[in-house]
């Protein structure tokens, strides 16, 4: 059976999971464990108190549209109907979440656009790309934080790699995922011809260090110099190697140096881009 955003029963039932838990004695011991275990608890309170909430409206309105039609009043029948309508638009929000079914979809986002083929004009269409998500992400109150970012020669940017932090953000933004095409008449061409540009958008889970394997910032600096050497089609052995490898096959040097000052977003990016290739 497919689990839904309403499965109250088993939303209570981890509520009860967690409850037990804090009451031991070394809950806090593990500070992270701790507080992911706090948040989620909150989360789910949250959306249990709105469902129940909904439930009881629902009921309410129920016996207030009977009243209103064994007394045929004509203003309460239309105060019952928007509230209906309001009612409808809350569980019409609820069950948009049902899309939301991958393991990661609750994550923040990682996004890293890449000009492809179309010279000034591609480096041109990746910036507008870059533009338009910051911009959406601002809309939804989604904070951004830039890792890297290469300009282009003239215009545009060649490069950049961002993240945006939110609840659903990467289940939101996933479908963006893959090349992007742009056809219009070229503003750096002085004969203004048609020019076709094109641009790739890479959309990864960024994952909380607990769900990081054992480790891993470790292992992704000691094979630093080995990634960097495979992404020159030098030999690559381990299996992390060769799906890290995969994802930055056409990062520069300073690039990826700029990832890994930054060890938990390059972790981050790192386990997200495993996750999404798995």
């Amino acid at each position: 059976m497919w689990p839904t955003v309403f499965d109250l029963a088993s939303s209570k039932k981890r509520i009860g999971e967690i409850e037990t838990e804090q009451q031991a004695t070394n809950f806090w011991q593990d500070r992270e464990r701790a507080q992911r275990l706090t948040q989620e608890l909150a989360e789910l309170k949250k959306e249990t108190d709105e469902m129940l909430r909904l439930e009881q409206d629902l009921h309410d309105q129920r016996e207030l549209l009977e009243m209103a039609r064994a007394e045929s009043d004509t203003k309460a029948l239309k105060d019952v109907h928007q509230d209906i309508d309001r009612i409808e638009e809350s569980l019409a929000a609820r069950e948009k979440q049902l899309r939301f079914d991958g393991p990661h979809d609750k994550a923040d986002a990682i996004i890293t656009i890449q000009a492809g083929a179309g010279g000034t004009d591609a480096q041109d269409w990746a910036q507008m790309l870059e533009r338009m998500y910051l911009r959406y992400a601002e809309r939804r109150s989604w904070p951004t934080t830039i890792v890297n970012r290469s300009l282009g020669e003239t215009a545009g940017i060649k490069r950049v790699t961002f993240s945006v932090a939110g609840k659903y953000a990467f289940g939101t933004l996933r479908r963006e995922h893959g090349v992007h095409r742009l056809v219009r008449q070229s503003p750096f061409n002085s004969d203004s011809l048609r020019q076709t540009s094109f641009a790739r958008v890479e959309i990864i889970p960024k994952l909380a260090e607990q769900e990081l394997p054992e480790n891993f910032v470790d292992t992704f600096h000691k094979n630093y110099l080995t990634l960097n050497a495979a992404k020159n089609n030098a030999e690559v052995s381990s299996h992390f190697e060769v799906k890290h490898v995969k994802s930055y096959e056409n990062a520069t040097l300073s690039e990826l140096k700029a990832i890994l000052s930054e060890e938990k977003i390059a972790a981050g990016i790192s386990a997200g881009v495993m996750a999404g290739a798995e």
